[in-house]
């Protein structure tokens, strides 16, 4: 879907910001392909995953009344696969058996296609999903010929608890693209930053993105 508010189109001065945006969204939506980037010589595809359940509270309970879980699949240029459903069940373990039989259908599908399959999966996850997806993708993973296609599973986390420093600047704001080796499986990654040849600072960045190979 695609939103404006009145109070944009009413304003001319605000307008005027807003309609290439709006241009540029019919145009994706009406199929077509703005930009993309060059990709490596492997083909790679990337399916985000992440869930919306809807909850009500009850006695300061919190009661989980639908599961759903959804993925958006792009390749390595960018360039939008299609969205599919993983899981939609009332019931916890049908909606974990769902996303585990979907989910092993979308790797299996695209196995022959793609040399790279790379899962990032959303910190909202559950231990159950977690749990499911790890489990799904080693499956596959273990039926598949290396040489053909290669797996990985990424949790991504936009906010967690850590914080960098660059201290050969005097703002201590780190370089956009900077990358920190946290441990065998962990990285910190700053998305947004300085450059190196515009160390001014002109905004507030927000902190790092934590990654996990799972």
């Amino acid at each position: 879907t695609q939103v404006c508010t009145l109070r944009i189109l009413e304003d001319e001065d605000s307008l005027k910001w807003a309609i290439a945006n709006l241009a540029l969204q019919i145009f994706c939506k009406a199929g077509g392909q703005p930009w993309k980037v060059r990709a490596t010589a492997e083909r790679s595809l990337i399916i985000g995953i992440s869930q919306s359940h809807k909850s009500r509270l009850v006695n300061d309970q919190v009661h989980i009344d639908k599961y759903f879980a959804f993925s958006v699949l792009t390749d390595s240029s960018g360039l939008f696969q299609q969205i599919q459903v993983l899981g939609d069940s009332s019931d916890h373990s049908t909606y974990v058996a769902g996303l585990r039989d979907n989910l092993k259908r979308v790797l299996e599908a695209n196995a022959g296609v793609f040399n790279r399959v790379v899962i990032h999966t959303s910190f909202k996850l559950k231990h159950e999903e977690m749990d499911a997806i790890r489990k799904t993708t080693s499956e596959v993973a273990k039926a598949t010929d290396r040489s053909k296609c290669r797996f990985a599973v990424i949790k991504v986390n936009h906010k967690s608890r850590f914080f960098g420093v660059n201290r050969s600047v005097n703002s201590l704001v780190p370089y956009e693209a900077t990358k920190m080796r946290l441990g065998p499986h962990e990285y910190l990654i700053w998305f947004e930053g300085i450059y190196p040849d515009k160390p001014n600072v002109t905004k507030a960045f927000p902190g790092p993105t934590h990654l996990q190979f799972l």
